[in-house]
Parts: C-alpha cells; sequence; structure tokens
C-alpha cells in the first residue's frame, strides 16, 4: 500500500506544530507573571500539590517566615503562600503593615461573605460571623458591655427594682 501524495502532507502536518511551538517559545521574552486582569502576581516560593507550603514552615516560625521573604520576596513587601487550600498574604515590609493598617483596614478586616454564614446565623446578627462595618460596631459594644466590663446595668436595674418594692411596702 502506498500513498506518495500523503507523504508530505503527513510531513507537513507533523513538522508544522512542532515549528509553531519553537517559535512561539523562542519569540517570548521574560516579563513578570501577570494575572488575568494584567496586573503583576505576588511572588510566591514552589509549592508541593497537597500541602502547598506547608512544608516550608519550621521551628520557630516567625525565623522560617523571614528566611521566606528574604528568599522569595520581590522587594514588594508581599509573598504569596498558600496552607492547604487556604490563599495567605504575607506582609514582609513595615511600609506594607503600616498602609495596610491605616489606608486599608477596612477592607482587610472584613470577612468574606459565605454561604454557609448565613445558613448558620439564618440571617440574624451574630458578632462572630458579621461583616465588618456599624452593626458589628454595635454588637462588639453591646458584648463588651455585657459580658467583659465589671460594671453590668442589668444588674443595677434588677436592684433598684427590688429596693423600689421594699421601700414602698
Amino acid at each position: 500500500m502506498e500513498i506518495s501524495v500523503s507523504q508530505p502532507l503527513l510531513i507537513a502536518s507533523l513538522l508544522l506544530p512542532f515549528t509553531w511551538l519553537l517559535v512561539r517559545l523562542l519569540s517570548v521574552s521574560p516579563r513578570q507573571p501577570t494575572d488575568g486582569q494584567g496586573r503583576r502576581r505576588i511572588s510566591s516560593p514552589p509549592a508541593l500539590p497537597v500541602v502547598s507550603h506547608l512544608h516550608l514552615l519550621k521551628k520557630p516560625l516567625h525565623r522560617s517566615l523571614a528566611a521566606l521573604a528574604t528568599r522569595y520576596g520581590d522587594g514588594a513587601g508581599l509573598l504569596h503562600l498558600r496552607f492547604g487550600a487556604k490563599p495567605l498574604a504575607l506582609v514582609t515590609s513595615p511600609a506594607v503593615a503600616v498602609e495596610c493598617f491605616t489606608a486599608h483596614d477596612v477592607a482587610l478586616a472584613d470577612r468574606p461573605g459565605l454561604s454557609s454564614r448565613r445558613l448558620l446565623t439564618e440571617d440574624s446578627p451574630a458578632i462572630g460571623m458579621c461583616n465588618y462595618g456599624q452593626l458589628w460596631r454595635q454588637l462588639r459594644r453591646l458584648a463588651t458591655v455585657r459580658y467583659i466590663c465589671a460594671y453590668k446595668p442589668d444588674q443595677d436595674y434588677t436592684l433598684e427594682t427590688r429596693n423600689d418594692g421594699t421601700i414602698k411596702s
């Protein structure tokens, strides 16, 4: 079985993708890795498939995190780590830490909107699962006065009603 016309076609069909791939790999200039929106990604050390970056953490923890920051940090002040399936941004410079706690404190203090939170609380306010805002501040103030402070306004109310009852009789 001899097919003479298809041999050049077969060779061309095999060589064309390889030459395209070779030209593509050689023409790509080294550039910063970006996310889908064109922003530069945060630098990150190499990770293992399941445990992610947990294998890089050793005792004492603060020294291993400092070593990761000096080795893999690109000077931007942030380092991207993954602990299992959870992403984590490690702030590695004091200037970025000041900016996080002054300019972006509300965005960083807020909790993510999870459907499990709505199922657990049934859309009722709970201090542990409430978004950061006016409601959370009121709940925190109420919890501080009610459970942490030595002075409890409800105790005074019950003593006053007992005293009023004894004085009137």
